[in-house]
């Protein structure tokens, strides 16, 4: 039909799974050197034209500036004036300046959880597919929880106290990502992108067979034991439900710290000790690991209660979100 990509009308959710596959493979193509620029300008093409499509399909307006054809050939097209391809050594200085501030920490950790879980059950997302939860840290900062009934095993909690809600939920969606995608996150984190060459790969064998046979779920931390006690308390955490004691000492000339933690809401009596760390916040974190880790016996049958009561709230959330779309949709054709 007319207006369609292939043969025959396509629906919205096809289109999104043409275009995320047709922006995973550019990027991958776009990363390796190898690959020869009119052969990357040529998924321009098809990458845009397919924005394109779907924006229309959302009923957002044309830009007035970019019209079908986008860039051909690194030529001007449609009053947008296309970048001029850089030479070998300012593209492999322009590649190793992405690599080197994905390591620092500014990767999009939500995105790539996305194409991750995307590509292992090869279907179309829909933004209401994962669900962060985020919760104010009387301590300071925010804590955040993802969980997504349809992609990810179990719920995910962010390590440690954020700053800001965006950066909580990137932390937690780098916790799913490490547990669920081992590979695809040591990439990440090392800097090798997707299609790298052999010897690059080489390198993360060793670390990949580490991960393999790591556990499940994230360290947990001072992040997951906010979120364990916020369960076993049944309300909001407050500042005085987790107490931190730190030890200073110097050994060799080097200092180290040693933590307690203790959860008087819960019991007064009882306290956890972390192994030392060369800095306080490392401390704390394994206080907080050992607190965890004592609770486990008590606290399992109650996180299933949570899990079971969050995953019927995301599903009857899914539903009605699913319901506005089909009357939006049905709308829009009597429209």
């Amino acid at each position: 039909g007319k207006g369609g990509v292939g043969k025959g009308a396509q629906s919205i959710e096809q289109v999104e799974a043409n275009f995320a596959a047709s922006a995973n493979k550019f990027y991958e193509k776009c990363m390796d050197l190898n690959v020869q620029m009119s052969a990357v300008g040529g998924m321009v093409n098809n990458l845009l034209n397919l924005r394109n499509k779907l924006l229309g399909m959302y009923g957002i307006p044309p830009d007035p500036k970019w019209s079908p054809g986008g860039f051909v050939g690194g030529a001007a097209v449609g009053g947008v004036k296309a970048p001029v391809a850089p030479g070998p050594k300012a593209a492999a200085k322009k590649a190793v300046t992405a690599v080197s501030q994905s390591a620092s920490g500014e990767i999009s950790w939500k995105s790539k959880l996305y194409d991750a879980s995307v590509q292992k059950v090869k279907r179309t997302m829909s933004k209401d597919d994962f669900v962060f939860s985020i919760q104010d840290n009387p301590l300071g900062g925010f804590i955040c929880t993802v969980g997504s009934p349809s992609f990810l095993v179990r719920e995910y909690t962010s390590e440690d106290s954020c700053a800001s809600k965006k950066l909580a939920e990137h932390s937690a969606a780098k916790a799913a990502l490490q547990a669920e995608f081992p590979e695809v996150f040591l990439e990440l984190s090392m800097g090798i992108p997707a299609g790298a060459p052999a010897q690059g790969q080489k390198a993360l064998q060793g670390q990949k067979r580490k991960a393999e046979g790591a556990s499940a779920g994230p360290a947990p931390g001072k992040g997951e034991l906010g979120h364990l006690v916020a369960i076993i308390l049944a309300r909001p955490m407050t500042k005085q439900d987790i107490v931190y004691t730190t030890m200073e000492s110097e050994v060799g000339g080097a200092k180290t710290y040693q933590s307690s933690v203790a959860l008087p809401s819960y019991d007064a009596s009882q306290m956890f000790r972390g192994v030392p760390a060369a800095s306080k916040k490392d401390a704390e974190n394994n206080a907080a690991k050992a607190a965890v880790a004592g609770l486990a016996a008590f606290a399992a049958p109650l996180l299933e209660e949570h899990k079971a009561k969050k995953a019927r709230k995301n599903a009857e959330d899914m539903e009605k979100m699913k319901q506005k779309h089909a009357e939006k949709q049905a709308a829009g054709i009597t429209a």
